[in-house]
Formats: structure tokens, C-alpha cells, sequence
């Protein structure tokens, strides 16, 4: 074989290999900035300390603890690397974020919120958040939890009725207590007694009832007054 071919055929395998060293260097690392970050923001929540959070993650601690109403406890279940495929037109489009799943014990019950992290970021120190969500019940790995965990966490996303959106734990919503929202839609008005009017205001409607009746007519506007 020609040694000009074969020289060019080993750099090329040496050059593919080191990317493909490169890419999964890469990879790992945004994995381990992931999980810090995961884990970071999982002790912000249970001591409520927004400067414990890592990069873009302190507006959703107090986000967080308002939507459920205080956070006991919280860990990291999983961080792995999410393909999402979008279509736009004839073309389509997929892209893998890395994400993180923690479990967290609320006062509103037990959730799984799956954050999100930019993709910039990752070969960095550690990990930015991008966004933050709860996941379906059935979004949850089935080795993620125990069978008793995930009915609790089913019961629990059952009486909240939605899963929490990235907006309801940005910190940039007004939560109302679920105290508030079980209460009936029409709430009875209280009756604030009306003061009864002087006989100068009684005598003023009267002409004005009068002079209405009157039409324009002279003698019935001259007896309004008289």
C-alpha cells in the first residue's frame, strides 16, 4: 500500500478518535457540573438560602418553597443527557439538554421537579439552569423511586391538580393558598349600612323626579318649585 495513503489514512483514524475523546471528555464533564449544580440547588430549597443555589437557580428557591409551601427535603435522582426532536417544515431538528430530576418533600407533598441546564455552560465550572418544571408521575423513571413513593407522589400531584410550569416556580408568580382557592366562588358580601339621607337630599330628589315628570312644561315646572 502507498505510504503517502496510509499516512494519510492513520492521521485521519488518530483525528477522528481524538474528537470522538474530545466529545466524550466533554460530555462527562457537563454531566458532573450537572449534578453539582443538582445538588447545589437541592440544598438551597431545604434551607432556603437562594445564595446556595448555583448559576441562574436562586429566583426558583423562593419560587419553589411558595408554590408548595415550604420544602423538608430534597435530592437528586437522576442526570442524563434528554434528546428532543422538533419539526420544522420538511426538516427536523434534534438536540439533547442535559437535565436533572429531583425529589422533593413539600408541604403540599411530595413532587419531582426536572431542571434544566444551558447548554453553554456545561464546559464550564458548573452547570446554569436554565428552567425548572414538575414532571408527570409517569415522566418519573420506574427505578427512580420506590412503589410506596410513587404513590404517594401520585396522590400528592392528584389533589394539586397540574404539574407546576417553569413561570409558577420562576418566583415571578403570586401563588394563592389552596385555604383560598377550596373556598366557594361567591362569597357573600358584607352589608354596610347606608346612612339615611338629611331632608334637604330627600327634597332635591323629589324636584329632580318632578322636574323630569314635567317634561318641559312651565306650569308643571313652576309647582316642581313651588
Amino acid at each position: 500500500m502507498n505510504l503517502k495513503l496510509v499516512t494519510i489514512l492513520g492521521g485521519t483514524l488518530a483525528l477522528t478518535g481524538a474528537i470522538a475523546v474530545l466529545v466524550f471528555w466533554i460530555l462527562g464533564r457537563g454531566e458532573a457540573a450537572g449534578e453539582r449544580s443538582a445538588e447545589q440547588f437541592a440544598s438551597a430549597l431545604v434551607h432556603g438560602d437562594a445564595g446556595r443555589a448555583p448559576d441562574g437557580g436562586a429566583p426558583y428557591v423562593q419560587g419553589v418553597r411558595d408554590y408548595y409551601e415550604g420544602v423538608r427535603g430534597a435530592r437528586v435522582l437522576d442526570v442524563r443527557r434528554q434528546r428532543k426532536t422538533t419539526r420544522m417544515g420538511r426538516n427536523k431538528r434534534t438536540r439533547s439538554n442535559l437535565v436533572a430530576e429531583v425529589h422533593v418533600d413539600t408541604g403540599r407533598g411530595p413532587a419531582v421537579l426536572e431542571l434544566v441546564f444551558r447548554d453553554r455552560s456545561l464546559v464550564g465550572k458548573g452547570a446554569s439552569i436554565k428552567a425548572v418544571h414538575e414532571l408527570l408521575p409517569r415522566d418519573v423513571r420506574d427505578d427512580s423511586l420506590s412503589d410506596a413513593q410513587f404513590v404517594a407522589l401520585a396522590k400528592a400531584f392528584q389533589h394539586r391538580d397540574r404539574p407546576a410550569n417553569n413561570l409558577d416556580l420562576s418566583g415571578r408568580m403570586v401563588r394563592i393558598p389552596d385555604s383560598i382557592r377550596t373556598l366557594p366562588q361567591r362569597v357573600r358580601r358584607l352589608t354596610v349600612p347606608q346612612p339615611a339621607p338629611s331632608p334637604q337630599l330627600r327634597k332635591a330628589y323629589r324636584q329632580m323626579r318632578c322636574v323630569k315628570r314635567a317634561k318641559g312644561d312651565v306650569e308643571k315646572l313652576a309647582r316642581c318649585v313651588s
